[in-house]
């Protein structure tokens, strides 16, 4: 059941997917991004390690700076003990390290 809006406000219901797929056909667990710190629909899940995605919480449901960086920092550990390389590309999104040196310090290259 959706609320109902008055006055032209729109609704702050929000949350965020983020899918993570190459060229090959190759893809990794996908980030959902919701207010809550627990949803009552993992009330009864123990184990979240055996959900088809990662959940994260953030004020706005917005991937920012911290999670892009933890969720870069977890693939490319990933990545470096398969000895693959990747090319990441990315546009000016406010939650994008306007300057990689800063960012790529982390990476493994």
């Amino acid at each position: 059941m959706s609320k109902q809006c008055t006055r032209g406000e729109k609704s702050k219901e929000r949350v965020t997917c983020a899918f993570f797929v190459n060229a090959a056909g190759g893809s990794e667990e996908p980030i959902v991004i919701g207010k809550s710190k627990s949803l009552r629909c993992f009330k009864a899940i123990k184990d979240r390690s055996q959900l088809p995605c990662s959940y994260v919480s953030q004020a706005k449901s917005w991937m920012d700076f911290n999670i892009l960086d933890e969720v870069l920092s977890k693939l490319n550990r990933k990545l470096a003990r398969k000895q693959r390389n990747v090319i990441l590309f990315l546009d000016n999104a406010p939650c994008h390290p306007p300057d990689m040196k800063v960012f790529s310090s982390k990476l493994y290259v």
